[in-house]
C-alpha cells in the first residue's frame, strides 16, 4: 500500500477518535484536557507526515511514480483534514471556555519557519525510507513469484524429459520390430522368387517335349503320304 494512504487513513482515525470523544465528555478536568490535548497533538503530527509526503513527491514526481494531478488531489486532502482539525480544537474550546479560535493562527506550532528545515529534512528522509521499503516489499513479491514460475516450469521440463524418454524407448521397440517383420518379408519374397522360377523351368520343359511330339508328328505324316 502507499505509504501516504496508510498515514492518511491513520488521520481519519484520529479525527473520528476526537469527535467521539468531544461528543461523549460531559465536563473539561485535568485528565479530559491532558487526553484531547495528546489525541489533537498526535492528529497535528500526523497531517504534518502528510505535508511533507507531498512536499517529498513534489522535489522528485519521477522518483515516487506520482503525477502532478495526484499531488494537488493529495494537497486537497490535506487542506481538507487541517480545516477538520482547526473545527475539532474549536469545539473543544467551546466546552472548555477558553474561547479561543484557531482560524487566525496556525494549529501547527511546532512546524515554524524557524523549525521547517530539520523537520522538512527528516520527514524527507523518512518518507524516503517509507517509499523504499514499500518497493523492496513488491520487489519480493514480485520475485516470488518468479521463483514459484520457475520451479512450475522446472517440474514441467522434468515431467516431459520423462516422457520423451518412454517415447524413445517406444519408438527402440518398434524399430526393432520393424527389423524383425522386415527380416521376415525378405524371407518370404526369396521363396516366391524360387517358386516363380521353378515353375517357369516346369513350364519351359513343357512346351519342349509337346514341341518334340509334333515335330515326330509331321514327319511320320509327312514319310506317310
Amino acid at each position: 500500500m502507499d505509504p501516504f494512504v496508510e498515514v492518511l487513513e491513520d488521520a481519519q482515525h484520529q479525527i473520528t477518535n476526537l469527535e467521539d470523544f468531544l461528543k461523549k465528555i460531559t465536563e473539561v478536568n485535568d485528565e479530559t484536557r491532558s487526553d484531547f490535548n495528546n489525541n489533537i497533538s498526535e492528529l497535528s503530527e500526523t497531517i504534518e507526515d502528510l505535508k511533507e509526503s507531498i512536499e517529498s513527491s513534489k522535489s522528485d514526481p519521477e522518483f515516487f511514480k506520482i503525477s502532478k494531478s495526484e499531488i494537488s488531489k493529495r494537497e486537497g486532502i490535506v487542506q481538507k483534514l487541517e480545516e477538520s482539525y482547526r473545527d475539532l480544537q474549536n469545539q473543544w474550546n467551546a466546552k472548555s471556555g477558553t474561547g479561543k479560535a484557531t482560524d487566525g493562527s496556525d494549529p501547527f506550532v511546532r512546524y515554524n519557519d524557524e523549525e521547517a528545515g530539520p523537520s522538512n529534512d527528516e520527514g524527507f528522509d523518512s518518507f524516503n525510507q517509507m517509499q523504499q521499503e514499500q518497493m523492496m516489499r513488491e520487489q519480493d513479491i514480485h520475485l516470488d513469484g518468479v521463483y514459484t514460475t520457475m520451479q512450475n516450469i522446472n517440474l514441467q521440463a522434468r515431467t516431459m524429459g520423462n516422457e520423451l524418454e518412454e517415447q524413445a524407448y517406444i519408438i527402440d521397440e518398434v524399430d526393432g520390430e520393424l527389423d524383425r517383420i522386415g527380416g521376415k518379408v525378405s524371407r518370404g519374397m526369396r521363396q516366391v522368387e524360387h517358386v516363380i522360377r521353378r515353375n517357369q523351368e516346369r513350364a519351359s520343359d513343357c512346351c519342349i517335349g509337346l514341341l518334340i511330339v509334333a515335330l515326330i508328328v509331321l514327319l511320320v505324316l509327312v514319310i506317310v503320304v
